[in-house]
């Protein structure tokens, strides 16, 4: 009963989403709203968590349009605005760890893929406890699309491979096949991206030979600069 109320629409308008572009509540509303999202509750309520996901998609992209650079307009926010990305990545992550499934049909594709793009692109801040947050759902999704694949009744271990490494004859079994993996197709190439961005860099090292007998000269030049 509790929850049924929570999430009724009504409640939700009045109580949330009616100040959630108010600069001065949006983060108490938005934390309000990940601790709703990461609700674990029978599949019965899936249709009001379908209709509060849309409500909130529809505030952040007009308070964060998706042609945002977050990254680097978190580096430029101030505190406040830095809060606010912070408390959308516990919100999606919340969000799509708790109630994915009830936001892939077909008819909640577009803020399924929308809520997706802010998630990549929350990913690329240079902020560690933003990118855990968002790197603990990223690993839950892609074992999720892992584990199906491991789940279709192919024996030949090598056609598996095939489909990893998007091999044509493992891919030509799959037609007529519905997964999941193809939704978030777009999403996962994105994503190679960020993780390889964000991908701990080794040290770059210069020896310097001289005409003496003796050990060379190792100067550590440190980190890659991100523009290499």
């Amino acid at each position: 009963m509790y929850v049924s109320f929570l999430l009724s629409c009504d409640f939700v308008e009045r109580s949330y989403l009616q100040f959630l572009e108010a600069p001065e509540f949006r983060n108490v509303t938005l934390k309000c709203l990940a601790e709703i999202a990461a609700l674990s509750v029978g599949p019965e309520y899936d249709p009001k968590f379908v209709i509060l996901f849309a409500m909130v998609m529809t505030s952040v992209n007009r308070m964060i349009p998706p042609s945002t650079n977050i990254a680097q307009a978190y580096q430029n926010a101030g505190d406040s605005g830095q809060e606010l990305v912070l408390n959308l990545a516990l919100f999606l992550a919340n969000f799509l760890s708790n109630h994915l499934r009830a936001v892939e049909s077909e008819q909640n594709r577009d803020v399924l893929l929308n809520a997706h793009l802010y998630m990549v692109k929350i990913s690329q801040v240079d902020e560690r406890e933003i990118f855990k947050i968002c790197l603990e759902y990223w690993l839950k999704l892609v074992a999720e699309l892992y584990d199906e694949i491991q789940s279709l009744p192919i024996g030949d271990s090598g056609l598996l491979m095939g489909l990893s490494l998007g091999g044509s004859n493992g891919a030509s079994m799959l037609n007529g096949i519905s997964l999941r993996k193809n939704i978030y197709s777009d999403v996962l190439s994105n994503l190679r991206l960020v993780v390889i961005e964000r991908m701990v860099k080794p040290e770059e090292v210069r020896i310097f030979w001289s005409s003496q007998p003796a050990r060379p000269n190792v100067s550590k030049l440190g980190p890659y600069c991100r523009e290499r």
